[in-house]
């Protein structure tokens, strides 16, 4: 399942002083007993600035990841295959989120690179939906736009139980007949899969 996850937005006069319109932090949150979960293997934290780091946490910020970006020059990212870190990082997503706070900060709140940039983004990203050479360094007229980027859900039929469990109390086991049980990798739970030769509902 894809969402749209609004981006975190910082924007720093020639004096470093960070400007009004700037939103420097993005949050969302996934219902606790939901059979929803951000997907670690299709989303990435991304940045795109030259003087910014930005972390991501769960819910009790004990758990996270984080990159930073930096440059020393404009750049031209039509030409460019991957997130170096040179104007743009990326980075993984810890397993099992169902909460997520993203923060950005400036280390010179972009007095360093003020003649070309004084702009930062940061946002999750599916790594499926993304191409690098599709953005630039962020310019003041982005904050204009709310942008969202596509996030992946990973979705799992059952929270509560592993398969073992589940299949040792026929009332928790939802695959059907024609098919088999995988255990959820990222979190608890499981999940149905038809058996070879079959189609549908498993």
């Amino acid at each position: 399942m894809t969402i749209g996850q609004y981006r975190a937005f910082d924007w720093y006069d020639e004096s470093g002083h960070l400007l009004d319109d700037s939103v420097p932090y993005t949050s969302i949150t996934l219902d606790e007993d939901g059979q929803y979960t951000f997907s670690d293997t299709r989303n990435k934290l991304t940045v795109y600035s030259c003087d910014t780091s930005a972390v991501i946490l769960d819910a009790t910020g004990t758990s996270g990841s984080g990159c930073f970006s930096y440059c020393c020059d404009d750049i031209n990212f039509t030409a460019e295959s991957y997130c170096s870190g040179y104007g743009c990082c990326q980075t993984s997503i810890p397993k099992s989120l169902r909460s997520l706070h993203i923060f950005m900060n400036s280390s010179t709140n972009y007095t360093s690179v003020q003649d070309f940039s004084s702009c930062g983004s940061t946002f999750l990203v599916d790594q499926d939906s993304f191409n690098v050479s599709d953005y630039r360094l962020p310019v003041p007229d982005d904050m204009l736009v709310e942008k969202c980027s596509n996030v992946v859900l990973d979705w799992v039929v059952e929270r509560d139980f592993t398969c073992k469990e589940a299949q040792s109390n026929r009332l928790c086991y939802s695959c059907g007949a024609n098919g088999f049980c995988s255990d959820f990798r990222n979190g608890r739970g499981y999940l149905c899969f038809c058996d070879a030769g079959y189609k549908g509902n498993p």
